[in-house]
């Protein structure tokens, strides 16, 4: 099972929250980084309030152990990133704070914080409590964005190389395929209509064939409005980079030989996100990526005791 859901977008159904730890639980040390001491009862209070903002239910022991692992390596990573946040003097600004309850308002299809609250409530949900999860999870991801910025930057000419590659991946193509079917011939005949596809090829590049042309042991398919991904993956490598009017060489697939000619490149009819947003998800992406091994670097950097898994 895997928890690590960002709390801004989770849908939370469930018993009321409650902020009480039971009496019984000493409050010894459970995990230790660098100065930052987190608390037995602390630790339980979070597991607690996060498993009910995520809706978790357990069926058997084994499932709540596994819950129990992946929730305090989630914590103790997230906490090694506030400490680093600290260390750079990162913190949330009254614009993030604005910025945290609009998401939460547009999330829950309400005007304004006391009708968040009052339909939070109905779910068994308490606002505030809420809001200090969101809070240190935005601010994680602020930390990130800015430590890492260096690491992540998407240089001019990567931009424009990606950019126009998503461009060509969602152009609408038109391609004529002749094709050869080899399934069930005999190895002779196999060569034979090999020899065609390249001679098809050939005299193709050079104009020679028309639709009444082509070749009696041979079928003219034709693929309208087409996006590169509905094309097979043999298809794909080839066409990427064909201009209009370029035929390609005999492509061998499982059912036979084909030779394509690329008609038309039409831009899709729907609008594409521009250069400065698709560098925003480039950035993103790239930033997500390089999350996992940062804070590998964190662990061996940073001292940490997790006493609850020893």
């Amino acid at each position: 099972m895997n928890y690590k859901v960002l709390l801004l977008m989770i849908c939370v159904l469930g018993s009321p929250l409650v902020s009480s730890i039971s009496a019984g639980v000493k409050d010894q040390t459970a995990i230790v980084i660098d100065e930052r001491v987190i608390t037995l009862s602390e630790y339980q209070h979070k597991k607690n309030i996060f498993a009910r903002l995520n809706g978790v239910r357990f069926q058997n022991a084994d499932q709540r152990r596994a819950f129990d692992r992946e929730f305090r390596q989630m914590l103790i990573d997230q906490e090694l990133q506030l400490y680093m946040g600290r260390l750079a003097g990162v913190a949330l600004d009254y614009s993030d704070h604005q910025q945290i309850l609009k998401g939460l308002l547009v999330k829950h299809q309400v005007a304004d914080e006391s009708a968040l609250r009052s339909k939070l409530s109905e779910q068994g949900v308490d606002l505030d409590t809420l809001m200090v999860f969101a809070r240190e999870q935005y601010l994680v991801q602020k930390i990130q964005s800015l430590v890492l910025r260096e690491r992540v930057q998407v240089g001019d000419g990567e931009l424009d190389k990606k950019y126009a590659a998503f461009v060509k991946e969602h152009q609408i193509l038109t391609v004529e395929d002749i094709y050869f079917n080899t399934e069930s011939v005999s190895e002779s005949r196999r060569t034979r209509l090999q020899q065609l596809a390249i001679q098809v090829s050939s005299f193709w590049k050079k104009g020679i064939y028309f639709d009444h042309t082509v070749p009696k042991q041979s079928r003219l398919l034709s693929f309208k409005r087409q996006k590169l991904s509905d094309f097979p993956d043999e298809f794909q490598m080839v066409i990427r980079d064909m201009k209009p009017s370029d035929v390609s060489d005999p492509i061998v697939t499982g059912n036979g030989y084909h030779v394509l000619k690329l008609l038309k490149r039409t831009s899709p009819s729907q609008s594409m996100p521009s250069k400065s947003s698709f560098q925003q998800q480039l950035t993103q992406e790239k930033l997500t990526a390089a999350v996992p091994g940062w804070i590998s670097e964190l662990k061996e950097q940073i001292y940490v005791d997790d006493q609850l898994g020893q």
